[in-house]
């Protein structure tokens, strides 16, 4: 839902302008009534060329902490689902960012806390994602290194890994494989121009392709 809500509001509010505020690094999204929709998940934080950005479709990153005075280890923390709206859960576990303005053989340490306990999962080699380049058609797999994880005081979980940067492009990392609403959008455009009746798709046997694309409902921005 959260990453519904996201996109829709950036597909059919062309004309909302989006703040950062300074303090918190949040994104406050305006739609075009002027309400502000304040996403506690999504925001941007720089330190010097360094940048984390969860401002993408179904992002999630609260904060980020730097931990070092060389710059090279950061703390991350996860927002609930729907945080700051009514319907907020107890999820947290999903995380989903960018990293930009690295250098080439960068050596980051990044620690994603805050999460649902997911001991079972990385005890059996579960390892998160990452995606090189901002091209949607870029191949996911599997962060290399190793990955250290405990569970705390109140089973808050995290995790901890390295990644080396091959070089200055922007890589992307996530819990597990994404497949936001922005992606499910581009694949039904795909298939509408290849079966529906508008781009001259003709069904001629009963057991053709019927495709129907239609606006089920709206966010509330």
């Amino acid at each position: 839902l959260r990453a519904a809500f996201w996109t829709l509001a950036v597909l059919e509010s062309a004309e909302s302008g989006v703040d950062l505020e300074e303090e918190t690094g949040r994104m406050v999204r305006v739609d075009v009534d002027g309400v502000k929709c304040d996403y506690l998940s999504q925001g941007t934080w720089k330190f010097g060329e360094l940048e984390f950005s969860s401002e993408i479709c179904s992002g999630n990153i609260a904060s980020v902490e730097q931990l070092d005075d060389a710059g090279t280890s950061y703390e991350l923390t996860t927002a609930p689902d729907c945080a700051g709206m009514a319907c907020v859960t107890g999820y947290r576990t999903w995380f989903y960012y960018v990293v930009r303005g690295v250098r080439r053989d960068l050596n980051l340490t990044m620690t994603v806390n805050n999460m649902n306990p997911q001991t079972k999962m990385f005890n059996q080699g579960m390892k998160p994602c990452y995606r090189v380049g901002d091209s949607p058609s870029s191949k996911w797999d599997r962060v290399p290194s190793e990955i250290n994880h405990s569970c705390g005081e109140g089973r808050i979980f995290q995790i901890k890994f390295k990644f080396r940067f091959a070089s200055d492009t922007p890589v992307y990392f996530a819990f597990c494989y994404p497949y936001s609403f922005e992606e499910t959008v581009r694949k039904c455009d795909a298939y509408e121009k290849l079966f529906s009746p508008a781009h001259g798709y003709e069904r001629k046997k009963e057991d053709s392709v019927y495709f129907e694309r239609e606006v089920l409902c709206r966010s509330v921005e």
